[in-house]
Protein backbone atom coordinates (compact mmCIF):
# COMPACT_ATOMS: atom_id res chain seq x y z
CA UNK A 1 0.00 0.00 0.00
CA UNK A 2 1.23 3.10 -0.83
CA UNK A 3 -0.06 6.17 1.15
CA UNK A 4 0.29 10.33 1.21
CA UNK A 5 -2.11 12.77 3.10
CA UNK A 6 -0.41 14.87 0.44
CA UNK A 7 -2.72 17.06 -2.07
CA UNK A 8 0.83 16.99 -4.68
CA UNK A 9 1.84 13.35 -5.31
CA UNK A 10 5.42 13.28 -6.68
CA UNK A 11 6.31 11.13 -10.10
CA UNK A 12 7.17 8.40 -7.88
CA UNK A 13 4.71 7.88 -5.79
CA UNK A 14 2.60 7.55 -8.74
CA UNK A 15 4.49 4.86 -10.44
CA UNK A 16 5.30 3.20 -7.28
CA UNK A 17 1.63 2.95 -6.51
CA UNK A 18 0.93 1.36 -9.71
CA UNK A 19 3.77 -1.09 -9.37
CA UNK A 20 2.56 -2.25 -5.45
CA UNK A 21 -1.40 -2.34 -7.25
CA UNK A 22 -0.49 -4.24 -10.17
CA UNK A 23 3.17 -6.31 -9.60
CA UNK A 24 5.25 -8.03 -7.29
CA UNK A 25 7.45 -5.52 -6.47
CA UNK A 26 11.17 -7.15 -5.89
CA UNK A 27 13.20 -3.65 -6.06
CA UNK A 28 13.57 -0.65 -5.53
CA UNK A 29 15.16 2.26 -7.34
CA UNK A 30 16.13 5.40 -5.32
CA UNK A 31 17.47 8.66 -6.14
CA UNK A 32 18.96 11.51 -4.61
CA UNK A 33 19.37 14.89 -4.79
CA UNK A 34 16.18 15.75 -6.94
CA UNK A 35 13.05 14.72 -5.88
CA UNK A 36 10.99 14.13 -9.36
CA UNK A 37 8.22 16.47 -7.57
CA UNK A 38 6.21 19.10 -9.03
CA UNK A 39 7.65 17.83 -12.52
CA UNK A 40 4.96 17.84 -14.32
CA UNK A 41 4.81 14.95 -17.77
CA UNK A 42 8.13 14.37 -17.92
CA UNK A 43 8.53 14.01 -14.41
CA UNK A 44 6.24 11.07 -14.49
CA UNK A 45 7.90 9.86 -18.09
CA UNK A 46 11.48 9.79 -16.43
CA UNK A 47 10.36 8.30 -13.44
CA UNK A 48 8.92 5.30 -15.49
CA UNK A 49 12.19 5.40 -17.63
CA UNK A 50 13.94 4.85 -14.30
CA UNK A 51 11.55 1.93 -13.29
CA UNK A 52 12.39 0.70 -16.84
CA UNK A 53 16.45 1.03 -16.75
CA UNK A 54 16.05 -0.07 -13.05
CA UNK A 55 13.83 -3.41 -14.51
CA UNK A 56 15.90 -4.12 -17.93
CA UNK A 57 19.18 -4.31 -15.50
CA UNK A 58 17.63 -6.49 -12.94
CA UNK A 59 16.59 -8.61 -15.42
CA UNK A 60 12.72 -7.95 -13.78
CA UNK A 61 9.54 -6.81 -15.49
CA UNK A 62 8.69 -3.04 -14.77
CA UNK A 63 5.80 -3.97 -12.87
CA UNK A 64 8.47 -5.60 -10.16
CA UNK A 65 10.42 -2.03 -9.55
CA UNK A 66 9.27 0.39 -7.47
CA UNK A 67 10.69 4.21 -7.45
CA UNK A 68 11.76 6.43 -5.22
CA UNK A 69 13.43 10.02 -5.16
CA UNK A 70 14.09 12.66 -2.35
CA UNK A 71 15.81 15.99 -2.90
CA UNK A 72 15.26 19.54 -4.32
CA UNK A 73 11.23 19.96 -5.57
CA UNK A 74 10.61 21.04 -9.28
CA UNK A 75 14.02 20.42 -10.55
CA UNK A 76 13.79 17.69 -13.40
CA UNK A 77 16.21 14.48 -13.02
CA UNK A 78 19.28 14.59 -15.54
CA UNK A 79 18.24 11.21 -17.22
CA UNK A 80 20.93 11.01 -19.31
CA UNK A 81 23.71 10.84 -16.73
CA UNK A 82 20.91 8.84 -14.71
CA UNK A 83 20.73 6.13 -17.57
CA UNK A 84 24.61 6.65 -18.07
CA UNK A 85 25.63 4.94 -14.34
CA UNK A 86 22.77 2.80 -14.05
CA UNK A 87 24.13 -0.35 -15.16
CA UNK A 88 25.47 -1.62 -12.03
CA UNK A 89 22.88 -2.32 -9.19
CA UNK A 90 24.08 -2.12 -5.85
CA UNK A 91 23.08 -4.67 -3.10
CA UNK A 92 21.68 -3.52 0.35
Amino acid sequence: MVVTTNVLKSAPLLVTKEAVETGDVRALVVNSGIANAATGKRGVEDAYRMQALAAETLGLETSEVAVASTGVIGEQLPMAAWKAASGTPLPL
